[in-house]
C-alpha cells in the first residue's frame, strides 16, 4: 500500500502533465513494477498463473499497463485488509480507528527504516512513525523467540492494564493504541511514543541527549527511586510482574519523568502470593538499575 500511495500519486501527476508525451518510459517503469508485484504475491503462496499470462501478453500500450497495475494494487490492498486484524484499546473513537487503518501501510513503511529506528530486543524492534509523531510501533521480528514469553495480545493486555491503573502516577507507562495481527507480515502493536530516551541509551550515547542528561543530573535521586519502587509495588498490587526492569526498559522523558516500557516478558498474577521470586526481582532490578544509572552518570565527562 505504500507503493500504492507513491505510484498512484505519480499516475495522477502524469495524467495532467507532459509526462504523457513519453509513454515508453512510463511503460518501462510499470513493466518492472508489475513484475515485482506479481513476484511478491506469488511469494505468499498465491497462484498467479492467469495474471502472468495476461502480463506476458500485454500490448505495448500505456493504458493496458496502467489498468493491470491498478487492478493488482487493488487486489493486494483488499487481500491485506482481509489478512489484517486490528484490536483497539477501549475508548479509541471511530475517527481514531479510521485514521489508524489509513496509516496501516505507513506502519509497515516505517519498519526497517534506519531513520525511524528507536530500539530493539532479542525478538522485536521499535520504530517511530513517519506520519505521526505521537505513535511508535513494536514489530515482532522473531515470532518463535517472542512466543517463549508472550503472545503480542498478552503484552498488549498487560500494557493496557498497567496504564489504566497507573496513568495518574509519577512514573508513567505508555498508553496503548492498537495491536495489529497479520498472518504474513507478522504482528505489531502501536503505543504512545515517549519523547525521551532509555537510561541505557543515555549512557551509551550521551552526546545525543545533553538536555536529558542535564535533567537526570539535577533530579532528586532518592525521590525518583522511591516513586519507581512505588510504581512497581502498585503494578504488583494490580496483578502484573514486569520481569525485565533493566535500564533498557526504563526511560526518561523530556519532563524528567520515568517511564516503564516493554511488557514482553511480563506475567499476570493469579493471586497475590504467586510469583514471589519475580516480584522480588522486579523490586531489586528497578532499584539497582536506577542506582547503577546514576553511578555511571556521574562518570560521564559530558556532565562535568
Amino acid at each position: 500500500m505504500n507503493i500504492i500511495f507513491m505510484y498512484e500519486s505519480e499516475i495522477n501527476t502524469a495524467a495532467g502533465s507532459k509526462v504523457e508525451s513519453i509513454p515508453q518510459d512510463r511503460i518501462n517503469h510499470l513493466d518492472t513494477t508489475i513484475a515485482d508485484l506479481i513476484q511478491t504475491l506469488e511469494s505468499t503462496g498465491l497462484n498467479m498463473q492467469s495474471c502472468n499470462i495476461e502480463y506476458e501478453n500485454l500490448p505495448e500500450e500505456l493504458d493496458a499497463f496502467e489498468d493491470l497495475f491498478e487492478r493488482l494494487l487493488n487486489f493486494r490492498e483488499k487481500r491485506d485488509d482481509a489478512l489484517t486484524t486490528f484490536e483497539f484499546e477501549e475508548g479509541v473513537t471511530s475517527v481514531e480507528k479510521e485514521k489508524i487503518r489509513q496509516f496501516d501501510r505507513e506502519v509497515m513503511r516505517s519498519y526497517q527504516d534506519h531513520d525511524n529506528f528507536l530500539g530493539n530486543g532479542a525478538s522485536a524492534e521499535v520504530y517511530a512513525m513517519d506520519t505521526n509523531d505521537t505513535i511508535c510501533v513494536k514489530f515482532i521480528t522473531s515470532q518463535e523467540s517472542y512466543n517463549e514469553n508472550n503472545h503480542i495480545r498478552t503484552e498488549f493486555e498487560l500494557l493496557s492494564h498497567v496504564y489504566a491503573h497507573t496513568r495518574d502516577g509519577a512514573v508513567k507507562t505508555p498508553y496503548p493504541i492498537f495491536s495489529r495481527i497479520h498472518s504474513t507480515e507478522g504482528h505489531s502493536y502501536g503505543r504512545e511514543k515517549i519523547h525521551g530516551a532509555r537510561l541505557s541509551q543515555l549512557l551509551e550515547t550521551p552526546e545525543k541527549y545533553p538536555e536529558l542528561l542535564a535533567l537526570a543530573a539535577e533530579a532528586d535521586r532518592e525521590q525518583l527511586t522511591q516513586t519507581l519502587l512505588a510504581f512497581v509495588e502498585e503494578m504488583h498490587e494490580i496483578g502484573v510482574v514486569h520481569c525485565d526492569l533493566y535500564k533498557r526498559n526504563l526511560m526518561l522523558d523530556r519532563e524528567g519523568n520515568l517511564v516503564v516500557i516493554d511488557y514482553g516478558k511480563g506475567k499476570k498474577l493469579a493471586f497475590k502470593e504467586e510469583r514471589e521470586d519475580e516480584r522480588k526481582s522486579d523490586i531489586y532490578n528497578a532499584k539497582h538499575s536506577l542506582q547503577d544509572f546514576f553511578t555511571k552518570l556521574d562518570t560521564l565527562t559530558v556532565n562535568k
